[in-house]
């Protein structure tokens, strides 16, 4: 039985002595195992724990390059940002400049053409009224001149009917002979056809 004291009771001095000493020698050695199993956890522990802190030394340095870097390109783009923003507001203005010269110019170039228009115009108008009142004056200048016509007409048609009148008085007077009712049937208007007197017939 385990710790059981009575079976020493018999056993001489000299072998409990050797006993105690095998005991003292293992538990020496228990000790020694003990101290350098703990010596060996306590270096596993600390290599452990360092290699912990290399680990979070490492992550912290990747983690502050990552955080200078992310902030140097936040920085960048910053900065691009604003340099694209300050291209597309000078670009903005340029066009804007432009689009408003442009206005300018086509606005000057409406108001010459308005004006030419306006003056173009006030001259086909003057034009007009004095072709209205040149055609008045040229109706009444035809009216005038038809009707000098007209009577130069009748004044050339009176001469006409007088001279043939006159020509047959002069060849009665050279020709008492000739027969008085064959001359009656000569007359201004008749003329002759195939050897005929006829009426005269103003052609169509």
């Amino acid at each position: 039985m385990v710790g059981d004291m009575t079976r020493f009771t018999n056993t001489p001095t000299e072998d409990l002595r050797k006993k105690a000493l095998e005991y003292e020698v293992k538990g020496t050695l228990l000790n020694y195992l003990l101290s350098n199993r703990q010596e060996q956890e306590v270096l596993e522990a600390r290599r452990k724990v360092k290699t912990v802190d290399d680990n979070i030394a490492d992550i912290e340095k990747r983690y502050s390059e990552t955080k200078t870097k992310l902030e140097e390109d936040i920085q960048k783009l910053k900065e691009g940002q604003e340099s694209e923003a300050e291209r597309l507001r000078k670009e903005y203005e340029d066009k804007l400049a432009k689009v408003k010269e442009s206005y300018a110019a086509s606005e000057t170039k409406l108001k010459e053409n308005a004006a030419a228009q306006d003056e173009k115009i006030s001259k086909l108008v003057t034009e007009r009224d004095e072709a209205v009142l040149s055609a008045g004056t040229l109706g009444e200048e035809k009216a005038r001149l038809e009707t000098d016509v007209t009577e130069l007409q009748l004044y050339a048609a009176t001469q006409y009917d007088e001279g043939f009148s006159f020509a047959l008085e002069q060849i009665k007077l050279l020709f008492p002979d000739l027969d008085a009712e064959r001359l009656g049937e000569a007359d201004a208007m008749n003329q002759i056809v195939d050897g005929k007197l006829v009426p005269y017939i103003p052609p169509p």
